[in-house]
């Protein structure tokens, strides 16, 4: 027991050194307590817009510590482009969490440090994900979106048709699958996301990323080492399931394709599984955009009605907009960026890492120091986006250069933006031209403001409380016979993608 004491006691000490030193020339932010640092200062809900008010009072880059973390936040484009996009080889890497390992084993892309392993999983999906490639990927997107158009016809369960819609892209080029709502693969992971919310409120494991020494605890005061285990074991028998499940099908698909590149070559099988597996979890993003769409549609009609009238001068009433449209629908696609400024789908981005001691503005950025860009702040900040709060796709045709911060930074940038943009156009352009929204309240405001919104990396409604009605009975028939005659056979339209090599 004494020996116990003391390696508590020796931890203590050495806690406190590291703590005053790291806290030397930070950068500035709220007053700390002992141990806690900032953590009795952090809200649950909407921290990004505290944050926000602690740039107006500290500066454009303020730092907080979180138990035995540094964390440094950055609420100004111009540092963020800076420390991010310019000095990426120091800002590139992933904070070091202890539930990461556990869950994951450290195999998701997302969350991996900047290092060689980095480099294997990332050449590996920018070769099905580059912008080429995305393209190619467009006529599974016009299927999928066709079938969601009959499907939200007069349906009060919104959500879960662009859910539908969002897997059943990403599963079909991944495993050579179509999904319908309520197949298994969607179930589960729908339950692989309760899991890992469950996790963090029931196990302690948010505790010990905030005091990782508590990892030395025994298992048996540390629930979460078991329930980490148990998560990664469940997600690799998923992963590995639709792998060999993508290797049966007729056509090509991203599972087929990552085998074939060389770099490939000498990953495990769970690694390979990973590999493509993880790409679902970029539709979150997909379905919160299409969420805060909902909401625009219900709280600025003008701007839908713009968007409306310009889609019929382009298109006509007789077919879909097609992607073919996009260079004449200039408001269409203002109202798109800005549906992604006014309400950012990841409103505190993802967390980066310094690989090294750095400097900026006289202050010191330690080496692993937490590195979070407030999305929020730097797309309300009213020196870039005049009466930020308001949604105004006109800002977007008057300067189309505004910056667009949504999809990431540097060598961390979403490399499924591209592919994730063509599946917003093609659904907001179709949504548009063919439904009105209706509310269930007439009071639209207070109808919205009573929803809630997802508290996590990204942030949408966490449900739709609206109904899309078809504007006129032509464009129903049109919407209709669309999906009626539309090439339903999943291996027919990934053929067009790749020829595969028998």
């Amino acid at each position: 027991m004494l020996l116990v004491y003391a390696f508590i006691f020796a931890t203590f000490v050495v806690f406190l050194q590291s703590y005053i030193r790291r806290e030397i020339n930070l950068p500035p932010g709220p007053r700390r307590l002992p141990l806690l640092g900032n953590l009795h200062q952090i809200p649950t809900k909407n921290p990004w817009k505290v944050f926000q008010k602690w740039h107006e009072k500290y500066g454009p880059i303020i730092s907080l510590r979180l138990g035995q973390r540094t964390v440094i936040i950055i609420g100004k484009y111009d540092v963020a482009h800076e420390l991010l996009d310019k000095r990426r080889e120091i800002y590139s890497s992933r904070p070091a969490l202890i539930m990461n390992e556990k869950m994951t084993k450290g195999l998701h892309m997302a969350f991996m440090p900047y290092g060689e392993r980095w480099k294997t999983h990332h050449s590996i999906h920018t070769a099905y994900l580059n912008a080429r490639m995305s393209h190619k990927y467009r006529n599974l997107q016009d299927m999928e979106s066709k079938q969601l158009l009959c499907d939200i016809m007069n349906s009060d369960n919104i959500a879960s048709h662009f859910r539908r819609f969002s897997y059943s892209v990403s599963f079909a080029l991944a495993h050579g699958k179509r999904l319908a709502a309520t197949d298994r693969e969607i179930l589960e992971v729908e339950h692989v996301t309760d899991q890992i919310v469950r996790i963090f409120h029931e196990s302690g494991s948010a505790l010990v990323e905030i005091f990782p020494m508590l990892n030395y605890l025994p298992r048996r005061w540390a629930k979460w080492k078991d329930m980490g285990e148990e998560f990664h074991q469940r997600v690799v028998r998923f992963y590995s399931s639709n792998m060999m499940g993508a290797l049966q099908q007729k056509s090509w698909n991203w599972t087929k394709e990552s085998l074939r590149l060389k770099s490939a070559q000498p990953l495990s099988a769970p690694e390979l599984a990973y590999v493509t597996g993880v790409l679902h979890s970029g539709n979150e993003v997909t379905q919160a955009v299409l969420g805060v769409f909902v909401m625009v549609c219900l709280l600025y009609p003008q701007a839908v009605h713009r968007a409306q009238e310009e889609l019929d001068q382009v298109v006509g009433l007789d077919r879909l907009p097609a992607f073919e449209d996009a260079p004449n629908l200039p408001y269409l696609r203002a109202f798109i960026n800005e549906i992604l400024r006014w309400q950012s789908p990841t409103p505190m981005g993802v967390p980066h890492a310094t690989s090294e001691d750095d400097e900026y503005l006289g202050y010191q950025i330690p080496k692993g120091t937490t590195i979070l860009v407030n999305h929020w702040a730097i797309d309300h900040d009213e020196d870039i986006f005049e009466n930020a709060g308001e949604f105004q796709p006109e800002r977007w045709l008057k300067n189309p250069k505004l910056p667009q911060i949504s999809f990431g930074w540097g060598r961390r940038v979403c490399l499924g933006q591209h592919m994730g943009r063509n599946s917003l156009y093609v659904l907001i352009s179709r949504l548009l031209w063919g439904f009105e929204v209706d509310s269930q309240d007439d009071n639209r405001k207070k109808f919205i403001e009573s929803w809630d919104m997802v508290q996590s990396l990204t942030s949408g409604p966490s449900s739709l409380k609206a109904m899309f009605r078809p504007r006129d009975p032509q464009k129903q028939r049109v919407m209709e016979t669309a999906w009626e005659t539309s090439e339903k056979d999943v291996d027919t339209i990934l053929a067009e993608v790749w020829s595969v090599k028998k």
